[in-house]
């Protein structure tokens, strides 16, 4: 059992308790509407976790350099070499917005409240 795996038993175990179905698949009717069973939930009715919606972070790398290339002519500015990149504290925008036709896995809170906490593709 994977750590996803784990995580969605212990959540229907506990929500179980007082929540007789607190896992249900939705179906994205726009980028920040989901239909479950029947009825379309938005605005303070839906949470939507933070790694499914497009966002900037801040990423640095360490001890990046090209891929070795040669010229191929015998002289040695033309030797195997690399150079390094210098790519420390860069933005990143991460495209991940859900759109209309995502399956998601969502969590009952409330009686109309829900939060999204996964998309769901096929295997």
């Amino acid at each position: 059992m994977n750590g996803m795996e784990k995580l969605i038993k212990v959540m229907r175990k506990e929500g179980s308790r007082n929540n007789p179905d607190p896992l249900v698949l939705g179906e994205m009717t726009a980028k920040d509407k989901v239909e479950i069973k029947g009825m379309e939930f938005e605005g303070d009715d839906l949470y939507i976790a933070e790694h499914l919606l497009d966002q900037e972070v801040e990423v640095s790398f360490e001890n990046w350099k090209t891929q070795t290339k040669s010229g191929g002519t015998g002289y040695a500015e033309f030797a195997s070499h690399y150079h390094e990149i210098d790519v420390s504290k860069n933005k990143m925008k991460i495209h991940s917005t859900l759109k209309k036709g995502d399956l998601v896995l969502c969590y009952r809170v409330a009686d109309d409240k829900y939060v999204i906490i996964e998309k769901v593709v096929s295997g």
